[in-house]
């Protein structure tokens, strides 16, 4: 927890209530796991990226997060609490 992280990947979940984006970022690289892996991200603000895109965030790791896909899997991710998302362009 609180340790600083830099993460690059694409959005392939994202939402926004009350001022606060949550995002769902597959990693381009540094995945200890075979396959993909995912983070779940916390942005206090708007995004001028859009779904599908590829960001850069940096924050702070701040727990873990567990939810469930519209098909009823379980998933569980680190959550990372951003202070910047910044979209390649």
């Amino acid at each position: 927890r609180d340790r600083p992280v830099r993460f690059r990947g694409r959005i392939v979940a994202m939402e926004s209530q009350l001022g606060t984006t949550y995002l769902q970022l597959i990693l381009d690289q540094g995945c200890a796991q075979e396959g993909r892996c995912a983070v779940y991200v916390t942005y206090p603000g708007a995004l001028e990226a859009s779904l599908y895109a590829t960001v850069t965030v940096y924050g702070h790791v701040s727990g873990l997060w567990q939810g469930q896909t519209q098909g009823g899997t379980r998933l569980s991710m680190p959550r990372v609490r951003a202070q910047f998302v910044v979209a390649d362009r």
